[in-house]
C-alpha cells in the first residue's frame, strides 16, 4: 500500500499476486478484469440491502447454534457481496482478505458471535468443541474464550452497525 496516498488506510491495498497465479479461469467465469498486480476495489450497493439492527437482534435471539451460525453466515455473505459488488474483491473468497475493510467486518462478525456466546444457555454442540483447527493444533474449545486469546470488547451493547 502506498503510505503517501490520499486515501485512508482502509480504502485500498496494493496487491501483488505470485507471478505463477493464473487468473484466466477466474476472469472467464466472472467476466471481472483482474491482474496479478492491482489495487483492491469495491462496488458497494444500496445501503438498504444491508442487514438491519433488527435482523442482527433476531440472529442473537436464536438459541440453536446451527440456526445462529447459518443466519450469521448469511449476514456475513450479504455484507461482503454488498461491499464487493459484481467485481470487487470482497465478493470473491480468493481475494476477500486483500481488501482492508474485510478485517473490520470480520471483527464485527466475531463480536456478534461473542455476544451470542455470552447469552445464558447458548453454546456450541459438544462434537464441534473438540474439532482440531489445522494447522494450529488447537481445538475449537481452545479458541472460544476471547479473554484467553488476549482481547475483549468494551461493551455487550449492540452497536447500530449491522454486521
Amino acid at each position: 500500500m502506498n503510505l503517501h496516498s490520499d486515501h485512508p488506510a482502509l480504502f485500498s491495498f496494493h496487491v501483488v499476486l505470485h507471478h505463477e497465479i493464473n487468473l484466466e479461469s477466474f476472469i472467464a467465469l466472472t467476466k471481472c478484469p483482474k491482474s496479478n498486480d492491482y489495487d483492491t476495489h469495491r462496488q458497494p450497493g444500496l445501503p438498504t440491502s444491508l442487514p438491519s439492527v433488527q435482523e442482527i437482534e433476531a440472529i442473537l435471539d436464536l438459541t440453536d447454534y446451527v440456526d445462529f451460525n447459518d443466519q450469521l453466515e448469511d449476514c456475513n455473505n450479504r455484507v461482503q457481496i454488498w461491499i464487493g459488488g459484481m467485481c470487487g474483491d470482497m465478493s470473491y473468497i480468493p481475494f476477500v482478505a486483500y481488501d482492508p475493510i474485510f478485517w473490520s467486518h470480520r471483527a464485527m462478525i466475531d463480536r456478534i458471535f461473542w455476544l451470542w456466546q455470552s447469552k445464558p444457555g447458548n453454546s456450541l454442540p459438544g462434537y464441534l468443541s473438540s474439532e482440531v483447527l489445522d494447522p494450529f493444533n488447537l481445538t475449537v474449545r481452545d479458541v472460544l474464550d476471547i479473554h484467553r486469546l488476549g482481547y475483549d470488547y468494551g461493551s455487550q451493547q449492540l452497536l447500530i452497525y449491522a454486521c
